[in-house]
């Protein structure tokens, strides 16, 4: 039986259609969403409430979700949860779209088994880089035992060459929660990386010697790092930059003036994406 609102794909030169189901109450999202990602190469199914996700599930398998979180009816977290239980979603990943980035709609989303977590308006090309980072295969992962489970404290790093900056950013991160260690040459990274553990590190983009793509490169080629969260900050916002820092692995991107309460967010959103989610290998 064929879905209703499906678009017809444009095959990528690779032969491989990527099949998304995007679930979002508005129908013009909807459309508009599932316009842009058939540019892109993928096969779209739409859906505007859970339900009507669920049924379109009944007759097709999906390779990823997109997911509105704000729905009336069944909300984002319900039709999360009955995809989780159902044959066909049990194990397909499930980006979760929302308008709002609180922290506390982020952790109870990962905890129902989102992969990941996407604040509207939506930029595409970023959106295709997660979609495509959510699909690579983990499959060095799974010869690796499983990690411990995470400590209560969230361990931090940051790394900026200006030093004011790390004494601001880390005098604003002062939390029961979070231990800050900061250091202002990327060099030094390499041999601390190497001697401690954190949950997530703060890179700066634009750095003297080794800047911070060269950096995150690094880490993703180290097998002790390969899978540590790390977000990229930068005075830019230029989505070329955006996608390189995604496509090397960044879990996540914040632009100057940085907004706390936001940064919070993309911290907790990365570090229980780590620990609910499927690991995701970079290499």
């Amino acid at each position: 039986m064929p879905i209703a609102g499906t678009v017809e794909s444009r095959r990528p030169q690779n032969g491989a259609v990527t099949s998304i189901l995007v679930v979002d109450d508005d129908p013009v999202n909807c459309q508009v969403v599932s316009r842009r990602l058939t540019q892109e190469g993928f096969s779209v199914a739409i859906a505007t409430g859970g339900q009507e996700a669920l049924d379109a599930l009944d007759h097709q398998r999906f390779d990823l979700v997109l997911l509105d979180l704000a729905m009336p009816g069944m909300d984002g977290v319900e039709t999360l949860k009955r995809l989780r239980s159902h044959v066909r979603g049990a194990h397909t990943p499930v980006i979760m779209l929302s308008a709002h980035d609180d922290s506390d709609s982020i952790k109870t989303c990962l905890a129902q088994g989102a992969v990941d977590y996407l604040v509207k308006p939506l930029v595409i090309p970023l959106v295709r880089a997660r979609i495509e980072r959510c699909l690579r295969p983990a499959t060095a992962v799974k010869s690796e035992p499983e990690s411990p489970k995470a400590p209560a404290i969230t361990r931090i790093l940051i790394v900026d060459d200006d030093d004011l900056n790390c004494r601001l950013l880390t005098r604003q991160l002062q939390n029961p929660g979070y231990t800050v260690t900061a250091v202002n040459r990327a060099t030094e990274v390499v041999d601390l990386l190497a001697k401690e553990s954190f949950d997530v590190v703060l890179l700066d983009v634009n750095m003297p010697t080794m800047n911070g793509t060269v950096l995150l490169k690094h880490i993703r080629s180290h097998p002790r790092t390969r899978h540590l969260p790390v977000i990229m900050i930068t005075a830019t916002n230029e989505v070329s930059t955006m996608l390189e820092c995604i496509d090397h692995g960044a879990d996540g991107y914040i632009t100057k003036p940085i907004d706390i309460g936001y940064l919070r967010s993309c911290i907790l959103s990365a570090v229980e994406a780590r620990k609910h989610g499927p690991s995701l290998d970079f290499s």
